[in-house]
């Protein structure tokens, strides 16, 4: 059974922050899976913002599309909470418990797959063994 942590993404984030913009990512109550960020210039749309932070609302079925991903490609710092404003860590630095549900990955990816381009920034919302299974080797987002 994972276990679901909360109260040191604030130690976290304001320890470690790099320069550059804040992401924030918002997850549906209960999510647990994959979680592709795709890059679609065409049809995906911009990421909301909260005074200078970028929020990057996830949708149910995991598949958020973007306008652009380039703020995640650049150096920034993320966060992440579940809609209802609960805080979901985010383990950028593999410190927290192999079994914590928590925000895990931003691996960038770029491929042609099956007669289709396709880029974008994988994550995964769970623990860390079902994580390192899909971001060892990110498939690309259902279409």
């Amino acid at each position: 059974m994972s276990r679901v942590a909360g109260g040191l993404v604030l130690l976290l984030a304001v320890g470690c922050q790099p320069s550059g913009p804040h992401v924030v990512f918002e997850i549906p109550v209960g999510f647990t899976g994959e979680v592709w960020v795709v890059d679609d210039p065409a049809g995906g749309t911009p990421f909301a913002r909260e005074g200078d932070k970028y929020v990057v609302k996830v949708p149910h079925n995991g598949v958020r599309k973007a306008a652009s991903v380039e703020v995640l490609r650049q150096r920034h710092s993320e966060s992440a909470r579940f809609w209802n404003g609960t805080v979901l860590l985010r383990d950028s630095r593999n410190i927290i418990p192999d079994d914590v549900t928590t925000l895990r990955g931003g691996v960038y990816v770029s491929r042609a797959d099956g007669g289709r381009s396709v880029a974008f920034v994988a994550y995964y919302v769970g623990n860390k063994e079902r994580a390192q299974k899909f971001l060892d080797n990110p498939r690309p987002p259902p279409e």
